[in-house]
């Protein structure tokens, strides 16, 4: 990806307003280094939001697929790689940028169908804030700082008691404010979601292309990773 082509035309106009632009410096420096283009990114989705500003959904993603030896009739093992997150906030009219996010993750995701359901993120748009929900496929208890902490609200956590032997991905939280902040940036992993495994007799984790909305807020499902017929589903209110 070198830049955008942004073309806005107002209903009975027989012009158009046509922006092209290279991308930011402070992306092409993260992700770019000497390059002057970014690799593997992605469009999810692009979101119009209530303050008439509009958001571009972004992530960095490999797909392959392999022959398995020997199969007959021919099978394929599917891995995915994904990367970071980023989100674009564009002002309509012209197509100016006015902020962008993002955060840093690593998920890969090996099986022998063709829907990866435990890669990626889940993402849902609520007065103006952007909340992001993703498995941590590479966890470890290491992973997962600091071994404790304390919410604004005194809610204390420690991960070894949440994330045991049972829990094969933890699922994080990320929220991305209307003016760009991150709110869980003093976070690497973002704020985890306890109540998608406590509890659980099975290895469980967020199943990525299941959310809906009801009532303004999201519903999500966590799924066994070994084919079982076994779900939970979490009603999320923000």
């Amino acid at each position: 990806m070198h830049g955008s082509c942004f073309i806005h035309q107002k209903n009975g106009a027989s012009e158009a307003t046509v922006k092209v632009s290279e991308l930011n410096a402070e992306i092409l420096a993260h992700f770019g280094g000497k390059k002057n283009y970014v690799e593997d990114f992605q469009i999810k989705d692009v979101i119009n939001r209530t303050d008439g500003n509009i958001l571009v959904i972004m992530e960095q993603k490999k797909q392959t697929r392999d022959v398995i030896a020997g199969s007959s009739p021919t099978q394929y093992q599917y891995k995915w790689n994904y990367g970071s997150c980023m989100v674009l906030c564009l002002q309509p009219g012209t197509g100016e940028l006015q902020w962008w996010q993002k955060f840093d993750k690593k998920q890969e995701s090996i099986n022998n169908s063709s829907i990866d359901y435990f890669g990626s993120f889940v993402f849902f748009e609520k007065n103006n804030q952007l909340f992001i929900l993703w498995n941590n496929t590479e966890l470890s208890i290491a992973s997962i700082p600091p071994a404790n902490w304390t919410e604004p609200d005194g809610t204390k956590y420690v991960k070894f008691k949440a994330f045991d032997e049972k829990t094969k991905h933890a699922t994080f939280l990320h929220i991305i404010e209307p003016d760009g902040t991150l709110t869980y940036s003093n976070r690497k992993y973002g704020l985890p979601l306890f109540n998608l495994h406590q509890g659980a007799v099975f290895e469980m984790s967020l199943t990525t292309p299941f959310v809906f909305n009801y009532n303004g807020n999201p519903i999500v499902m966590a799924m066994m990773h070994n084919g079982g017929k076994r779900y939970r589903f979490g009603f999320i209110s923000f």
